[in-house]
């Protein structure tokens, strides 16, 4: 049987606010900032990484095909930190997009982004690595 790795990247945090400050750029995003603080995920001393390694499974049709590579969801965050959608900028079919985005929507709550101490809806982009070894 074939092991399987999964990585998971978080790859930015951007403003979702048309707020006055600062322009500032993270990774091609551009977003206004006035003491911006980012969403963090927080789940019972359990990182981001640990949570999706315990809980995303490597479709069977992907394996069947031997099917590697990454998917990158864009993750809307309510300014509580709930989930609020997510949708696939680059996947890879045979099912992990999809699986991908199942664990996104059941993910418990983030700790929200803040703006000069106001929580606010951010959006975060995450890739998942699939690897067959």
């Amino acid at each position: 049987m074939k092991k399987l790795i999964l990585s998971i990247l978080l790859l930015s945090s951007i403003i979702q606010s048309g707020a006055q400050g600062n322009l500032v750029t993270n990774n091609n995003w551009c977003f206004f900032d006035n003491t911006f603080e980012p969403p963090y995920f927080s789940n019972q001393n359990t990182t981001l990484a640990d949570f999706i390694q315990a809980n995303l499974h490597y479709p069977a049709l992907a394996i069947e095909q031997g099917i590697e590579g990454e998917v990158v969801v864009l993750v809307h965050l309510q300014a509580d930190g709930k989930v609020d959608s997510a949708k696939v900028t680059s996947g890879i079919g045979f099912d992990c997009d999809e699986e991908v985005i199942r664990l996104i929507m059941a993910m418990p709550s983030w700790e929200p982004a803040t703006l000069s101490g106001t929580p606010v809806a951010s959006k975060v982009k995450i890739k998942v690595r699939f690897r067959l070894q």
